[in-house]
């Protein structure tokens, strides 16, 4: 390090602690990117859980109607 300046020496210290700033934002936002699309997918598999839920439901309620019932429908079809 004898051949370099001491202000060159700085300028390189500067340098390489922004690189290293921002590597490490790089990485926070990776992580952030990556935290929200878990989110999502568990916010989807959810939202499919509960459709499917649903759709059971509607199947019990259709087999629980009594049989008058889907004389009338056929009627107004």
């Amino acid at each position: 390090m004898s051949n370099y300046s001491s202000s060159s020496v700085v300028v390189l210290v500067v340098v390489l602690s922004k690189l290293v700033e921002k590597e490490e934002e790089e990485e926070e936002e990776e992580e952030e990117e990556e935290e929200e699309e878990e989110e999502e997918e568990e916010e989807e598999e959810e939202e499919e859980e509960e459709e499917e839920e649903e759709e059971e439901e509607e199947v019990v309620l259709i087999f629980l109607l009594p049989r008058k019932f889907f004389n009338i429908v056929k009627f107004d079809l």
